[in-house]
């Protein structure tokens, strides 16, 4: 199981990368760096909490998981 951090980390460097994209893309359509600045980080931020929500609920399922062999270490 992960962390709630790691969940959070990885939200953030993920988010990084999307509004990086983002940017550049509605930069290329709209050609003007306000609006496109606006629109990145609005879109991306009610990403960040959407995409936190889902890997935390994909967490709490075991769905594709292996279970972990307990070894008795017992002499």
């Amino acid at each position: 199981m992960e962390s709630h951090k790691r969940s959070l980390v990885k939200t953030i460097t993920w988010r990084l990368i999307a509004v990086t994209v983002t940017l550049l893309i509605s930069y290329l359509w709209l050609r003007e760096w306000g609006s496109s600045i606006a629109l990145a980080l609005a879109a991306n931020g009610i990403k960040a909490v959407l995409y936190y929500l889902h890997e935390r609920g994909w967490n709490r399922i075991s769905f594709g998981r292996k279970k972990e062999i307990e070894e008795d270490y017992t002499i």
